[in-house]
């Protein structure tokens, strides 16, 4: 388990119970301020294919996460 939560960048707590740390919290918030900040700074076309691009990348790696 522990190679699963340092690869998924995941405390165990959060993993075993779906509790969040501050710090924890803190660095989520960050990371979401930081695709904000990038975004930001593209045209609306850059914009669109970027979020297109993390949906697609999202709903991947659920699927290669709960196989058939």
């Amino acid at each position: 388990m522990l190679a699963i939560s340092e690869c998924l960048d995941m405390s165990l707590d959060y993993m075993m119970f779906g509790e969040q740390t501050d710090e924890e919290a803190r660095r989520q918030e960050n990371d979401e301020l930081a695709v904000i900040h990038i975004l930001s700074g593209c045209s609306k076309q850059q914009r669109d294919y970027a979020i297109r691009l993390l949906k697609l990348y999202i709903a991947s790696m659920q699927i290669s996460q709960n196989p058939l």
